[in-house]
């Protein structure tokens, strides 16, 4: 889409309301309002529709009160529509923009966030399928955006590879996470997975995204 500098809304034909969303600049625009093109992530699902904004490029805590209203004007999703605010990297007059909206499908995806309890044999968290990729962040500690997929680690149990989606770091390998039958299960304590009292936002597709898929 195009920016306006003004607050207004977007189409998402997603057919319910948007739940993890991701925004980019593609050029630059005016002075009014002049956005520095982070990656701007808005997450609804336990962390309120339009109340607030990660940085997928950055460490950044989650950030509601004046950045909720530049951002996404303080408004939560429709079946049809998100809201945007002033701030150049959304909206700015002039620039051009582009949108990675996505929702919970049955047997397909899921959005949603679980709470850190800081045992290695963390928490289990119900996706309704077996993951094939899994994106987290935690939303409180300033720690990195990770991704675990069985992609690079085919058939195993517990999942070690991963990379940090804010970095440009080499692979890592730490023992991570189960992908199981009908979700996950956090399998180490971690700043970055599971530290008591921090929430953790995440978003998950399936390996076998149907909506009655078989584990293997």
């Amino acid at each position: 889409w195009s920016g306006t500098g003004s607050a207004g809304k977007i189409g998402h034909n997603l057919g319910a309301p948007p739940e993890f969303l991701v925004i980019k600049q593609t050029t630059a625009h005016g002075t009014s309002g002049v956005g520095d093109g982070n990656w701007i992530v808005g997450h609804t699902a336990g962390l309120g529709a339009g109340s607030g904004r990660l940085i997928f490029n950055g460490t950044h805590n989650w950030d509601s009160g004046s950045e909720a209203a530049i951002h996404w004007n303080s408004t939560a999703p429709t079946n049809e529509l998100f809201g945007l605010g002033t701030s150049g990297n959304v909206n700015g007059s002039g620039g051009t923009y582009i949108g990675y909206i996505w929702r919970s499908v049955a047997g397909y995806s899921k959005a949603g966030i679980w709470d850190g309890d800081s045992l290695a044999d963390g928490p289990y968290v119900h996706c309704g399928f077996r993951p094939k990729y899994i994106l987290w962040k935690p939303i409180s500690n300033g720690s990195d955006w990770v991704c675990y997929d069985d992609g690079r680690d085919p058939g195993k149990n517990a999942l070690s590879l991963y990379l940090l989606t804010n970095s440009n770091n080499a692979e890592g390998d730490v023992v991570g996470l189960d992908f199981l039958s009908n979700g996950f299960k956090l399998r180490t304590n971690t700043t970055h997975n599971n530290t008591s009292g921090t929430k953790v936002m995440f978003m998950a597709f399936a390996e076998t995204p149907f909506k009655y898929s078989r584990a293997r």
